[in-house]
């Protein structure tokens, strides 16, 4: 249900709580930028 839901009334604060962890490594990886210039562009 839960599941269903999330996929639905899918927002960006959810997103990044789901996936920020991989996100944050691969764009810093990536990009070469902090944690913290990701975190701001998202704000």
């Amino acid at each position: 249900m839960a599941g269903l839901k999330d996929k639905r009334g899918f927002i960006d604060k959810e997103r990044l709580d789901l996936s920020e962890r991989q996100a944050v490594e691969y764009w810093m990886k990536r990009w070469g930028v902090t944690r913290d210039q990701i975190t701001a562009a998202h704000r």
